[in-house]
């Protein structure tokens, strides 16, 4: 029964984390180990894709110029470091 309850509370997190996620204007995306999970219009706007499901599960480095992914690496780094 617990295992049901906690379940359910997960999926409705879930739920209302992609609401906000999709309510906002800004561009958001959830990125994780340098992949793309979730997004929002704007996001994949920017980068001219029609839709969430062409740039989820996509590498954030496919998004960057060649030139510019050794930058790209250091600003992870920097902000993001392990």
């Amino acid at each position: 029964m617990c295992e049901q309850v906690l379940s359910h509370q997960l999926e409705d997190s879930e739920k209302r984390c992609q609401q906000l996620i999709d309510s906002s204007k800004d561009a958001i995306a959830y990125v994780h180990e340098c992949m793309h999970i979730l997004s929002n219009d704007p996001y994949f706007k920017i980068f001219g894709y029609e839709s969430r499901d062409d740039i989820e599960a996509m590498p954030i480095m496919d998004l960057v110029a060649s030139d510019d992914s050794t930058k790209l690496k250091e600003f992870l780094r920097r902000f993001f470091p392990r």
